[in-house]
C-alpha cells in the first residue's frame, strides 16, 4: 500500500498553474491508495458549487462541514483532473480557518477506495474562523483490499505556541482516536515538529506507542533526503534552519513494515510544487480476507 502527505500550499503558490500540472503529473505516476493534502484553499468569493456536481466527481461530505466548496477549490481541481486522466478517486474536505485573509484554509483525502464515516474536530481551544492558529484535523475510513484504514489528516501548531502548544493539540487529537486504538490508524500531515529537536513534539508522539514510517524504513536520524523543508518557509521565517528539517510524517499505530519511504516533489522527484515537500512511503500489508 502506498501514502503520500503533502502540505500543498495550493492557491498561495507563485506560478500555481504550473505547479498544478506538475503535481498532477507525479500522482498519475505514483498512484498511492492513500494521499492527504493540508493547506487545501479556495477564494471565498468564488460561487459555491451544488453537492450533486460534486458528488460526480467522488466528493463525500464530512457533516459536520459548515463551508461549502468554491470553484477553484484546489481539492476539486485535483479530483477533477485526475479522474480526466483516468484516475478517479473517492475524496473528502473541510475547512479549518480563513488563509491569508482571502481564502477557506482546509485538509482534504483522496483514496481509489470507498470513504467511510468522514469526520472533523478541532484540535485548538480557539475555534475562531478568523484566528490562524485554529486547527483542525480530519478523519475518515477507506474499504482497501488490506482491510478498513483510518486516516487522520493533520496540520497542527508548534510545541512552543504559548496560546495554542502542540501538546494541548496533540491531547484532544489522542482522546477523539482512543476508542480506534483496535483499528489500523494512520497519521498523515504537516506536524510543524522538527525531527532533530528531542524533548518536543516528535519524542512525544513516539513515547505514545505511534511509528514514524520513515525511522521503519531504517532511514538514519536526520538525513538531508528526508528532509520536507528548506530556510524561510511560512510560519519559520524567524528561524535558521541549517538548511531545512522533517516537519512532514507519516505515523501509524500498529507495527507494519515499510519497503520504503522518500520525499517527492522537489527538483529531483517531480519538481517543487509547494514550499513542502511530499512524503511517501509504502507499507507491506496482507490483503484482508472476509
Amino acid at each position: 500500500m502506498k501514502l503520500i502527505t503533502l502540505n500543498s500550499h495550493s492557491l498561495i503558490e507563485e506560478h500555481y498553474e504550473e505547479k498544478f500540472s506538475r503535481f498532477i503529473k507525479g500522482i498519475l505516476a505514483e498512484q498511492p491508495d492513500l494521499l492527504a493534502l493540508q493547506e487545501v484553499n479556495q477564494d471565498m468569493t468564488e460561487a459555491e458549487v451544488p453537492l450533486s456536481e460534486l458528488k460526480e466527481t467522488g466528493f463525500h461530505p464530512v457533516p459536520s462541514s459548515p463551508v461549502p466548496i468554491r470553484r477553484g477549490n484546489h481539492g476539486l481541481r485535483c479530483a477533477e483532473e485526475l479522474a480526466r486522466l483516468g484516475f478517479p478517486l473517492h475524496w473528502t474536505w473541510v475547512s479549518a480557518k480563513t488563509g491569508y485573509d482571502r481564502f477557506d484554509e482546509g485538509l482534504a483525502l483522496f483514496s481509489p477506495f470507498p470513504i467511510r464515516y468522514p469526520d472533523a474536530f478541532y484540535l485548538t481551544n480557539s475555534q475562531s474562523y478568523q484566528n490562524w492558529r485554529t486547527r483542525k484535523a480530519l478523519l475518515a475510513a477507506f474499504e482497501t483490499p488490506w482491510g478498513l484504514q483510518y486516516v487522520c489528516n493533520l496540520h497542527m501548531g508548534r510545541w512552543e505556541d504559548e496560546e495554542e502548544p502542540f501538546a494541548l493539540q496533540w491531547q484532544r487529537l489522542s482522546s477523539r482516536l482512543a476508542s480506534l486504538t483496535e483499528q489500523r490508524i494512520w497519521l498523515m500531515g504537516d506536524f510543524n515538529a522538527p525531527a532533530h529537536r528531542r524533548g518536543q513534539s516528535l519524542d512525544m508522539i513516539l513515547e505514545q506507542g505511534w511509528l514514524d514510517t520513515c525511522r521503519l524504513a531504517g532511514h538514519p536520524e536526520d538525513d538531508p533526503r528526508d528532509y520536507t523543508v528548506e530556510d524561510g518557509i511560512d510560519g519559520w521565517e524567524d528561524r535558521s534552519l541549517g538548511g531545512g528539517m522533517r516537519i512532514d510524517y507519516i505515523f501509524t499505530n500498529h507495527p507494519v513494515s515499510v519497503s520504503s519511504s522518500r520525499v517527492i516533489f522537489h527538483p529531483e522527484r517531480y519538481g517543487t510544487v509547494s514550499d513542502h515537500r511530499a512524503v511517501e512511503a509504502e507499507v507491506l500489508l496482507s490483503p484482508f480476507l472476509k
